[in-house]
């Protein structure tokens, strides 16, 4: 069944009602309106917002187990709406409350059209209750696909035990990895290659493991999964994000860079414009599990090389090494109540996603060595 945007495969052995079908077809992104009885709640939480944002500013200069004993403890003492600091005390944060306050109301106050019809509320309260049957995004296109959970549960499990990328563990190495993190972050902070905001933010506590997910391949034979390891609340997850922003710099100059889809096509464009060279040929290439197949040792050697070549060697190479090594080291996941630990490659969906990039050069080098010629440059985001 198809709409002129979405693609539906049912995959499962629930038939989809009229109305679910219709309600998938508007996408995975699509955003119901909410009613007008929901505003009440809207603006409570709006409140609780602020006085949350007051409380962090109060203690800007506290560290966060502090700030959590201090809060618990005016919080015993006065009712639970207590705000610790009046406004004008910081008129940018009051500003800034002002704001958001206010583009909320205006939104809320204009008149809402609701965009699901009452049978596709129904629809959307059955999908979201249905737990025999699992909906996923397709790997390429916009097509949505449903499984039963069973056989997505299944499929996901072969793919993590026939892997030799992944490793199986016997519990959650959250706290482990917790503490590898902050004694790393608290060494930088006081050989002062970071700042406090920065330590602030990359200290964790009550992290959880990363959860896997799969989007099926409905455009390859037998539709083989993409499985992918979310890292959003993973104690490394600023950790990468600080060590990717490090590596952007030389990224984004390298020969084979491309942003995303449209910046594709313009360097297509570009270089057909020019002669291709005698006996070239386009083509394009098919990598199975590309994340995890790139080898760490060649990956490390290439990043180093990169970093070494920062216009700012503050923070040290050494630190970022450091910090991809221990992120790379601790990819600990969990699914269907088992853990596992990725043992070779880059995961799929952590932040540390520029290192994959660096192969690209180490790639170019190599053709060089070998005298072979690639056109135009593409990037590993690009292939399935």
């Amino acid at each position: 069944m198809t709409s002129q945007e979405h693609t539906i495969f049912n995959m499962s052995k629930k038939p989809l009602t009229k109305s679910q079908q219709q309600l998938l077809e508007k996408g995975l992104k699509f955003v119901p309106v909410k009613k007008k009885e929901d505003i009440s709640t809207l603006i409570t939480e709006i409140k609780e917002w602020e006085r949350k944002m007051r409380w962090r500013e109060f203690f800007l200069d506290t560290d966060e187990e502090s700030m959590d004993i201090e809060v618990e403890t005016k919080n015993k003492r006065k009712q639970k709406k207590y705000t610790p600091a009046p406004q004008d005390r910081d008129k940018w944060l009051d500003a800034y409350i002002e704001c958001v306050r206010n583009d909320i109301i205006k939104g809320i106050n204009k008149d809402l059209h609701l965009n699901l019809s009452k049978k596709e509320q129904k629809a959307l309260i059955q999908l979201m209750e249905e737990d025999d049957i699992v909906i996923r995004p397709a790997d390429k296109g916009s097509g949505i696909v449903i499984m039963d959970t069973d056989e997505y549960q299944k499929q996901v499990e072969t793919e993590l035990h026939n892997n030799t990328t992944y490793q199986r563990v016997n519990k959650d190495r959250s706290k482990i990895t917790e503490r590898k993190v902050n004694n790393l972050v608290e060494k930088m902070y006081r050989n002062g290659h970071i700042d406090k905001e920065t330590r602030n933010y990359m200290k964790v506590k009550n992290t959880n493991p990363g959860k896997v997910k799969a989007n099926p391949k409905m455009h390859k034979p037998g539709h083989p999964i993409r499985t992918i390891i979310s890292g959003i609340g993973h104690a490394t997850e600023p950790l990468a994000e600080f060590a990717e922003q490090e590596l952007e710099e030389n990224v984004t100059q390298l020969n084979s860079y491309i942003r995303d889809t449209p910046h594709f096509l313009r360097r297509v464009q570009e270089e057909v414009q020019q002669p291709l060279p005698e006996g070239a040929i386009i083509f394009c290439m098919d990598v199975r599990a590309l994340y995890p197949s790139v080898p760490r040792k060649e990956g490390m050697i290439a990043c180093k090389q990169a970093l070494d070549r920062r216009k700012q060697q503050i923070p040290p190479t050494e630190d970022i090494m450091e910090a991809i090594d221990t992120v790379l080291d601790n990819n600990h996941f969990e699914f269907a109540g088992q853990h596992y630990i990725q043992t070779e490659g880059t995961a799929i969906g952590s932040k540390l996603g520029q290192q994959r990039n660096e192969m690209d050069r180490a790639t170019e080098a190599a053709q060089q060595r070998l005298g072979g010629t690639s056109w135009p440059g593409t990037s590993s985001d690009l292939l399935p």
